[in-house]
């Protein structure tokens, strides 16, 4: 540069800085294509969720936290649907949200759906409430799930899903896949499964707060859901 003259140097400097954004924004364009991205990353992130592209090299470890204690009145009662839902934790949605101290969101969409059949909280290394609406007439049959936790930590891992597809919730980036995912049964066991077995999760954040929708509803129906908590 001290060799050129000071017109060669800045045009030399601009041209440096055309190249370098050029560059950055051709690289933001293929990380927003899915299968671009898993090509180059292992696994994404999306608040406290983890997504492995591929089978990883070794089974990833889950450590459940502490569950928290629950007054005598407050012990969760046993569900009827161990078939389905042999979730440990349940409980009220009042004490659901004494001990997690989140503020749980309900959806408002779609307009019949009302208060939750089931709720559980579960400590999985930070508080988990689990969110779950039935079929009508078919209490072994799950419509809906919404789990709600804090971003700060992973605590949900996908394994190599089946489709990873980028969307958007109230704006903001999302992820509509196809995958089973870590649940602590009434036992106390851990293992992959999912609550619909023909569903999709979308996943998203919202200031703080990490939301996973599981439904066998399309995408276009799963994102109005969202987008109605309240």
């Amino acid at each position: 540069m001290r060799r050129l003259p000071r017109r060669h140097a800045a045009r030399t400097r601009r041209t440096l800085a055309a190249v370098g954004i050029l560059m950055a924004l051709l690289l933001t364009i293929l990380f927003a294509v899915p299968q671009v991205r898993a090509a180059v990353l292992d696994w994404i992130r999306i608040g406290a969720v983890r997504i492995f592209i591929g089978e990883p090299a070794s089974t990833p470890t889950f450590s459940p936290g502490t569950t928290t204690t629950l007054e005598p009145t407050d012990l969760p009662m046993p569900t009827p649907l161990s078939s389905i839902l042999d979730l440990s934790g349940e409980t009220t949605l009042a004490q659901a949200q004494k001990a997690s101290r989140l503020t749980i969101l309900l959806p408002a969409d779609p307009p019949d759906l009302g208060q939750p059949d089931h709720v559980f909280f579960q400590d999985l290394g930070g508080p988990v409430i689990f969110l779950v609406w039935t079929e009508a007439g078919q209490p072994q049959k799950v419509r809906l799930s919404l789990t709600e936790s804090l971003s700060d930590m992973i605590i949900f891992q996908k394994i190599a899903p089946n489709s990873v597809e980028d969307a958007t919730v109230n704006g903001k980036p999302a992820i509509w896949i196809d995958a089973p995912y870590f649940l602590m049964s009434g036992s106390g066991s851990s293992e992959f499964t999912r609550l619909i077995a023909q569903g999709h999760t979308l996943v998203w954040t919202e200031g703080q707060m990490t939301y996973r929708l599981e439904t066998a509803a399309d995408l276009a129906t799963a994102i109005r859901i969202a987008e109605s908590l309240k």
